[in-house]
């Protein structure tokens, strides 16, 4: 009995002990990048609440966020400094999307927003590239931004980046759909861990690479249910783009949507794309396909798939051809207007 209480004594001990290495050797080596949950984490407890869309960074602020610094301007944007009024002769473009407009993971002079300001100055063109992202906004904070904030900016145009995950609600903020019906389905389709492991995943990076790896959930396909066409997330996402292009056309300023995803031929890219993509001409919003790489040198990591430098450089060539053709169509479509006028 002895020797049984001994052996298993010291399978615990190894156990732990392992267990102890593996946690020690994931934080300081972290070879997935797992590091991203708990950045994230950091990042969103930092986020200042706003009662119509949600959340907002700090105005003004300097922090670092998996080792890049992130610094803010007086909106609570990554951006440079917003003159108001707009100086004369200033054309500005507004960037309105999530952690891809924002740039997470990646410095500020490499993010697609910035190669666009250089591109515009290298030209000899007088034009603002303002980045209004905010982590996880959706199509639904998107618009309530651009309603709130956003056209007080004073843009001549908005571009808007749409990714898959711009349907999923929050917690908190304008809706036009029962806040109940959008977490509810939410939670149906949403991780089921028990509480004690998701206790463990937000303090342990061996717990959270086991998640990633093994333990994860199919979110490809729970994604995809929330683009059901009855799917309340989809309903108030749709209503939310709706709005958006009554109030820039009502405002006067053209706008163009990009959708952003991987060439890959999964239910929830096609499902994605189906209905954006009809919801997009049924508005008569003009908008291009942005193809995401998944090749290794182009994102921050396994783990953290947002683009790095090499991404957003890649996101700049495919995005400023289509930018320079709509700015072109608008400006000759306005001079038209004011030629029959």
């Amino acid at each position: 009995m002895k020797a049984v209480i001994r052996t298993a004594g010291f399978l615990a001990y190894t156990i732990f002990a392992t267990l102890l290495l593996l946690e020690i050797f994931l934080r300081v080596f972290d070879p997935v990048g797992v590091a991203y949950y708990f950045e994230t984490d950091r990042y969103f407890r930092a986020m200042q609440p706003d009662e119509t869309f949600a959340y907002i960074h700090a105005a003004n602020d300097t922090s670092t966020y998996q080792g890049v610094k992130v610094i803010t301007n007086g909106e609570g944007l990554r951006s440079p400094a917003i003159e108001l009024p707009k100086p004369a002769g200033r054309r500005r473009i507004l960037l309105l999307g999530d952690s891809l407009v924002f740039g997470w993971g990646a410095p500020q002079d490499s993010l697609f927003a910035s190669h666009l300001q250089r591109a515009f100055s290298a030209r000899g063109e007088n034009v603002d590239v303002v980045a209004a992202g905010t982590g996880s906004w959706n199509t639904r904070t998107e618009f309530e931004y651009l309603r709130a904030r956003g056209l007080a900016l004073e843009p001549d145009y908005v571009a808007l980046v749409i990714l898959p995950n711009d349907v999923l609600p929050k917690r908190t903020g304008t809706t036009t759909v029962p806040r109940d019906s959008l977490l509810a389905q939410y939670r149906r389709t949403g991780p089921t861990h028990p509480r004690w492991w998701k206790s463990l995943v937000r303090v342990s990076y061996f717990a959270a690479t086991v998640q990633h790896i093994a333990l994860q959930p199919d979110t490809r396909e729970t994604l995809a249910a929330h683009y059901d066409e009855s799917a309340p997330s989809w309903r108030d996402a749709s209503a939310a783009l709706s709005q958006m292009a009554a109030l820039t056309e009502e405002a006067g300023v053209p706008l163009l949507a990009f959708l952003y995803m991987t060439d890959d031929d999964s239910h929830y890219q096609a499902v994605f794309r189906e209905r954006y993509e009809s919801a997009l001409r049924a508005l008569h919003i003009p908008f291009a396909i942005l193809h995401r790489s998944d090749a290794p040198d182009t994102r921050n990591s396994y783990v953290d798939r947002h683009p790095n430098a090499r991404g957003h450089r890649a996101l700049f060539d495919q995005i400023d051809p289509h930018l320079r053709e709509f700015i072109n169509a608008s400006r000759a479509a306005q001079d038209s207007l004011h030629e029959v006028r």
